[in-house]
């Protein structure tokens, strides 16, 4: 039996603090957003905050303030929520199984931390994650992005990851 798919594209933290080296990245999920519907699409935005634990133990005290949690322009950001951590917010997975989504395409920055969160979550909350690993980048290079890829493969299985497009819903 299978089950019907109901996916959201969840569009994670494309803000100009994680996209210093990334710049290829954004056009692509521009596109993706532009050719999904506007219902179905979902953005993270990151904010940091004076005495957070990425300030106190990762000495990083960046994405406080405009310009640098600015997202990039897209489709579909009627329907964004912040997040202060690296899972997304619970009101995120809420409205998720509230509107009847079953799937998650997950894409954007970065892979080895809140794509990886997000995919971990959206999976306890009985959303199955999709990840568009060519719609993905992780600011800490290549090498993270690809580590984060392997650990996604063993989680989550070998259809969770995906390098193409997914199949693109019809409006409504």
């Amino acid at each position: 039996m299978t089950e019907e798919i109901h996916p959201a594209l969840v569009i994670v933290d494309m803000q100009n603090v994680f996209l210093k080296n990334e710049t290829d990245l954004i056009p692509k999920v521009q596109d993706l957003a532009e050719r999904w519907p506007e219902d179905r699409i979902y953005w993270l935005k990151y904010r940091n905050h004076p005495d957070s634990l990425f300030e106190r133990h990762l000495d990083w005290s960046e994405g406080m303030v405009s310009p640098e949690i600015d997202l990039i322009d897209g489709k579909g950001q009627k329907q964004t929520f912040l997040h202060y951590g690296y899972a997304p917010p619970p009101e995120c997975i809420t409205h998720l199984n509230a509107s009847g989504f079953n799937t998650a395409y997950i894409c954007g920055v970065d892979t080895d931390a809140c794509i990886y969160a997000a995919m971990m979550t959206f999976w306890d909350h009985g959303i199955r994650p999709v990840l568009l690993a060519g719609y993905c980048a992780s600011s800490g290079g290549h090498r993270f992005h690809d580590a984060a890829l392997a650990l996604m493969n063993r989680q989550f299985g070998m259809e969770s990851v995906i390098d193409g497009v997914p199949p693109i819903p019809s409006d409504g």
